[in-house]
């Protein structure tokens, strides 16, 4: 993004090459200027523990990346594959790879995807509710997560020191006001989210609690905004190929109705999904048929998206520098869209939350405690009961009242 800043943005030297070329501009085959630019990001959203205990999803994980690795190295088109911004599923992936010789085959060839910038991790370890874990724990999620990142070889862009410049954070349930500032001091000055809604602006300020200011960067459709490609993908034959290729088109024009500049993200991909098989080959037939429309498909990074929206925008109002961009501002705590219609942001302890719940679901309970008179303690026990029922355990909202 500084290169970008400083006007010195380039191209990629084919649809998938794996770095910027300096001084160039984004072109077809053709030579012509590209009317819309297609990032299609294949990626994975995991969940270290979620529906299923931690080992279950750990063998499920390792499959995955098997698959990954596979398609990496055998299909030229598939550049680059993305870990959801977190470094915990490559450290669990060689912690059962590389206990056993026969498997330090597998560790090798991470590392070495990690290491040409085609595997992307970081710069979290995992992606955390904020509102639920302490100060510490969220500066050491980043701190440990860029030292992951780094120690197994990860840099942007490739050919300088390592360095992550893009905080890829599309899942959380909303951001307390001091990631801006988290983010300034660990040297990330953009945030791409998807949890805004379809409405918000493509890019925009953050200014944080304590007034650091970030990029933020919405991604149209949510994370999973390529999911419904993957059906077509994965029973894709060499006589329906033209089909996958129409899915693809008509998806890119659904998220272009919904973008600012040429530039759109389109994530194939979603929670604990593994590529198609056939990606590969259905990537080398749209190439070509989109770019006779004036459509560039490239296969990228979070980094790449977000340096390229950033720079039409400076190239649009002529500045030098994304702080002095005109955009629209948008101060402290970020509300997720799918949250806030069970629990108030706000609500981050059990008496707040117990009040909230107290009016919408009719708990007669009083959120007040000390003294003799056992009200705390009443309230705990009501909201442990309203926690039990089945239509909030589905929802994953039982740590909320985890009373200190």
């Amino acid at each position: 993004l500084r290169s970008a800043a400083a006007g010195e943005l380039g191209a990629y030297e084919g649809a998938n090459c794996t770095k910027f070329v300096r001084g160039a501009r984004l072109r077809l085959p053709d030579g012509a200027v590209p009317k819309l630019t297609v990032h299609f990001m294949p990626h994975t959203h995991w969940d270290r523990e979620w529906y299923a205990p931690f080992e279950q999803m750990r063998r499920q994980l390792v499959h995955t990346l098997d698959s990954v690795v596979v398609a990496l190295q055998r299909h030229a088109h598939v550049r680059h594959f993305h870990l959801d911004g977190q470094s915990s599923p490559l450290e669990d992936y060689l912690f059962i790879r590389e206990q056993h010789h026969a498997h330090n085959l597998a560790g090798r060839k991470v590392r070495h995807l990690v290491n040409a910038s085609r595997l992307n991790l970081g710069p979290l370890f995992t992606q955390p509710d904020e509102f639920l874990a302490s100060p510490e724990a969220l500066v050491r999620n980043f701190r440990y997560g860029t030292y992951v990142a780094r120690s197994y070889g990860y840099r942007w862009p490739p050919e300088a020191a390592p360095a992550i410049t893009v905080a890829h954070m599309l899942d959380q349930f909303g951001h307390i006001g001091q990631i801006p500032q988290l983010l300034r001091q660990h040297g990330i000055e953009v945030m791409i989210m998807a949890r805004t809604g379809n409405s918000a602006p493509q890019l925009m300020h953050w200014r944080g609690s304590d007034g650091s200011v970030v990029l933020l960067a919405h991604v149209p459709g949510w994370y999973c905004n390529g999911k419904s490609l993957d059906n077509t993908f994965r029973h894709v034959t060499p006589a329906s190929m033209a089909s996958a290729v129409n899915a693809l088109r008509a998806k890119i024009r659904e998220l272009q109705a919904m973008s600012e500049t040429s530039h759109i993200m389109l994530m194939y991909g979603c929670d604990h999904s593994a590529p198609s098989p056939k990606l590969g080959d259905i990537l080398a037939a749209a190439t070509p048929e989109l770019a006779k429309e004036g459509t560039l498909l490239l296969v990228s990074r979070p980094e790449d998206y977000a340096a390229m929206v950033v720079q039409e925008h400076l190239e649009r109002q002529r500045v030098a520098h994304w702080s002095q961009l005109s955009l629209p501002f948008t101060n402290g705590r970020q509300s997720g869209q799918r949250s806030m219609s069970f629990y108030p942001r706000d609500a981050t302890t059990p008496s707040a939350l117990l009040e909230h719940l107290r009016g919408r679901h009719n708990l007669r309970v009083r959120a007040t405690g000390g003294g003799g008179g056992g009200g705390g303690a009443r309230a705990r026990r009501a909201a442990r009961r309203h926690l039990a029922r089945p239509h909030v355990r589905r929802r994953g909202h039982r740590a909320l009242l985890r009373v200190r």
